[in-house]
């Protein structure tokens, strides 16, 4: 009987040492912890993203017009348009060339009979060759153009005919941002005859441009 209550003194004596351990453990480890914060915030600003379609010059409008050579063609009057970033935010557009449906009683002009030229210009002048591009085989179609435009209900068909990138202000308090500006030449083209545009045929057009916030980096 001693002997069981001696070993039972000595169990309660050893769990009252492990608890003591625990203890001891535990506040130790209390006492080396330590825990810190940052004190600034983080933060993120959206910039601003703006961009605008600028006509530099008249419109092309094909009235009275016949079937010519590309060199002609490449010599005709220019429309001059721009695209300008107005705000912060880099920018990567594509140009389309919107054919329109004619209007009642008059026919158009196929368009695989129109030939065109389009340019990013340098500094208001064309310094790059001028090249003859056939829209049908040149340009690529657009089949998204209902959902993308505002006139889709005039258009007949939609051709991507070029794109780039223009850089934003990097701070409010810079001028404006880049400005990309092109020449759009179109024309007839020789292949056509009478049976293809019958007299009063009318070709009417409209360039439009789908812009995209992007970073362009430095090369």
């Amino acid at each position: 009987m001693g002997n069981l209550r001696f070993k039972y003194r000595i169990s309660l004596a050893v769990v009252a040492i492990l608890m003591l351990i625990t203890l001891f453990v535990g506040s130790s480890y209390a006492l080396w912890k330590t825990t810190v914060y940052q004190e600034s915030e983080n933060r993120i600003n959206t910039g601003c993203f703006e961009i605008n379609y600028l006509d530099k010059s008249n419109s092309i409008h094909l009235d009275n017009s016949y079937p010519m050579e590309d060199i002609r063609g490449l010599r005709s009057t220019p429309y001059i348009f721009s695209i300008k970033n107005t705000c912060t935010v880099d920018a990567r557009f594509t140009l389309y060339l919107n054919t329109f449906i004619p209007t009642s009683g008059t026919s158009k002009i196929d368009d695989q009979y129109i030939k065109y030229a389009l340019i990013r210009m340098e500094d208001d002048e064309e310094k790059s060759p001028l090249v003859a591009q056939s829209l049908t085989v040149n340009a690529t179609l657009n089949p998204n153009f209902s959902e993308q435009f505002e006139t889709a209900s005039k258009i007949s068909s939609s051709y991507e005919i070029g794109g780039g990138t223009i850089r934003g202000k990097s701070d409010v308090s810079l001028s404006d941002g880049e400005e990309a500006i092109f020449s759009l030449r179109i024309w007839i083209d020789k292949e056509a005859t009478k049976e293809n545009i019958p007299y009063g045929s009318t070709f009417e057009a409209e360039v439009a441009s789908i812009a995209y916030a992007t970073t362009i980096t430095n090369t």
